[in-house]
């Protein structure tokens, strides 16, 4: 998985491959709305809500991720949330 940035428009997506076959498997922006939420109570593991197009239409979507360790899923989660400020601002 991967929050990636435009280059000229600065807004931020997260884009995720499956292993073998490279097929896209999520492909939505991030939005102010967005929340990350611990996913069971776990620290390495997190659940969100997204409009996503990875099938080509948009449509509602909730999406998890776990990582091998806390140190991993933390440092995804202050990503995610770097970019949500990111995409908030440029809306503006």
């Amino acid at each position: 998985m991967k929050i990636l940035q435009h280059r000229s428009t600065h807004m931020c997506r997260v884009v995720m491959r499956r292993e073998q076959v490279l097929k896209v498997c999520a492909n939505h922006r991030i939005t102010s709305e967005m929340e990350l939420k611990e996913h069971q109570g776990k620290e390495n593991a997190y659940v969100w809500s997204a409009m996503d197009c990875a099938d080509g239409v948009a449509k509602r979507e909730t999406l998890c991720i776990r990582f091998k360790t806390k140190d991993q899923a933390k440092r995804f989660f202050d990503q995610f949330n770097e970019a949500k400020q990111i995409n908030g601002s440029n809306q503006q």
